[in-house]
């Protein structure tokens, strides 16, 4: 899950600590990938997905803000990973677009 610095400082926002939890329950261990701090630029952006995949691509990650979605799915695109075939990205915020 990678939400803007609003839902992780000062404390993890409610939706984030559910998250975390629930990753948690059924004994994985979750560390800062699961959650990871980043600057708040598009630097900043990119350094934290690439970090996300360096060691193993994620199966899945969740922003807050959709229109996250398309840069996300571009820069995988660029290291070899496709999504929805080798990832899945989703999108939390409501879409005011459909009715």
């Amino acid at each position: 899950m990678i939400p803007r610095e609003e839902r992780r400082k000062p404390a993890s926002g409610p939706g984030e600590q559910v998250f975390l939890s629930c990753r948690s329950q059924p004994g994985i261990k979750t560390g800062h990938h699961n959650l990871p701090d980043r600057e708040e630029t598009p630097e900043g952006f990119k350094r934290c997905l690439d970090s996300l995949c360096q060691i193993t691509p994620p199966t899945a990650l969740i922003f807050d803000e959709k229109f996250s979605l398309c840069i996300v799915q571009q820069h995988l695109a660029r290291c070899g990973i496709l999504a929805p075939e080798h990832d899945s990205l989703v999108g939390c915020d409501p879409d005011s677009t459909i009715l």
